[in-house]
């Protein structure tokens, strides 16, 4: 889920007012992002990744980014777990998501869509072009001075940039009342107001297209649609095969890579059993895709 990025993510001081990100606080946003990955896939089901309001952290990063009170029972790390508040939802809100796709001077819709779209649904994002056509820059250039709900709405009316934006940038924009490390806000560094105009949006077709409004509607409608169960289906399966060079459990282009046959038998044996990780991995090892396997594959 991209987290491996946060020790080294750099972040204007300016563009969080009120704290100083030290080395050993990202350390702190990194180690609770394991904790959270330990201590969600094994209890309750696969989606408590998405709806969990339990973390595991220090009392700086409770304090400070989630504005709850200090762990009570702390590990020899000095970590321990804390309840979060209601506009949290799982790894979606976590800090270590939220900082993992920041930019040094601001949070980013388009990096936190992207790393939604790639890491939670499977989907492949497009490709930046080695040079950007001159009516791309132009576009980028009249939108620096934008908000980010008004950048986004820049792009979408222009076809040659909702093409690609339209499939990630909605999951960004969600996410926008979170700042660069993950507190949660009202307006941003230039006071301009995060509500609720800035956050319902239509979300991507392979969602479902549901319109939502904040993070927890959001992450409710990624469960309903599948899209992440069979994200992760795919992703074990693949993990399981080892060598995937001869092709994996994903769907050949122009298919959404998750919409193989592979990944559906095991996501129609999946959503049948108690929706844990355990039994998702169980329904991996017990696929056709693993069992039939020619030799050496």
């Amino acid at each position: 889920f991209q987290i491996s990025a946060v020790p080294t993510v750099v972040v204007d001081p300016t563009s969080i007012p009120g704290i100083t990100l030290t080395a050993g606080i990202q350390a702190q946003m990194f180690h609770e992002g394991e904790l959270f990955m330990k201590n969600t896939l094994w209890t309750g089901t696969l989606y408590d990744l998405l709806t969990s309001k339990n973390t595991w952290t220090t009392p700086t990063v409770a304090q400070q980014i989630y504005k709850v009170g200090a762990p009570t029972q702390l590990d020899a790390d000095m970590f321990g777990p804390v309840t979060l508040p209601m506009d949290r939802t799982g790894l979606l809100t976590l800090s270590p998501f939220l900082l993992a796709k920041t930019r040094p001077d601001a949070p980013s819709v388009v990096g936190r869509g992207l790393a939604m779209n790639a890491t939670l649904l499977c989907q492949d994002n497009p490709a930046l072009p080695d040079r950007l056509p001159p009516e791309i820059e132009e576009g980028i250039a009249a939108s620096a001075g934008m908000s980010q709900k008004e950048a986004a709405d820049y792009r979408a009316e222009r076809t040659l940039c909702a093409g690609c934006h339209a499939q990630f940038d909605g999951f960004g924009l969600v996410l926008e009342p979170y700042d660069s490390i993950g507190r949660f806000r009202t307006a941003d560094l230039q006071m301009r107001p995060i509500d609720i105009n800035t956050t319902t949006t239509t979300l991507p077709d392979v969602v479902g297209g549901a319109t939502v409004t904040n993070a927890v509607e959001m992450a409710n409608a990624v469960i309903m649609s599948g899209a992440f169960d069979k994200c992760i289906a795919m992703n074990i399966t693949n993990f399981a095969l080892s060598d995937v060079t001869q092709g994996g459990a994903g769907a050949p282009s122009p298919q959404p890579p998750p919409s193989s046959c592979a990944v559906q038998d095991v996501y129609d044996r999946f959503i049948a059993s108690d929706k844990s990780f355990s039994a998702l991995i169980r329904e991996v090892a017990a696929s056709d895709t693993l069992v039939l396997r020619s030799q050496g594959m």
